[in-house]
């Protein structure tokens, strides 16, 4: 079974930046959105204004810094290789405790179909989650 992250969040966070699961390049480097080739890093520091920069520590301060907090739908899957179309026994993370902690989220970005259809059928199906607004992305 792979293990996803921990989530990047503190109390200033109010968007929430969802993934399905870590691709094997990210679980190897420890590090979200880790393989090269992805753009979210780019696309962030871009937005924000700041110049780009590849230690992970500047990563996250960049999104704590703007109020964003970055997590995956999935705890944990059975999958081979890094397509979400591989994953079996997905495992949801606990997002009751997470909106519980994190109060100040109001805007869930999906990084992906994948990730809005898990979030759909095994978190919004069993946990009480509070009224948010959720967008779709294209991955």
């Amino acid at each position: 079974m792979l293990k996803a992250f921990e989530y990047i969040a503190d109390k200033n966070s109010r968007v929430l930046i969802l993934g399905s699961m870590p691709s094997v390049i990210s679980l190897k480097k420890k590090e979200y959105y880790g393989n090269p080739n992805n753009s979210f890093w780019k696309i962030m520091f871009i937005l924000f204004g700041n110049e780009y920069s590849n230690n992970f520590e500047n990563k996250k301060k960049l999104l704590l810094k703007n109020g964003i907090a970055l997590w995956d739908v999935l705890s944990g899957c059975e999958r081979k290789g890094s397509s979400d179309a591989n994953i079996k026994k997905p495992v949801a993370n606990d997002f009751e405790s997470f909106f519980n902690t994190f109060t100040s989220i109001h805007t869930v970005f999906f990084n992906g179909q994948a990730a809005a259809r898990f979030y759909k059928a095994l978190v919004l199906k069993v946990q009480d989650v509070p009224e948010l607004e959720y967008i779709c992305l294209p991955s």
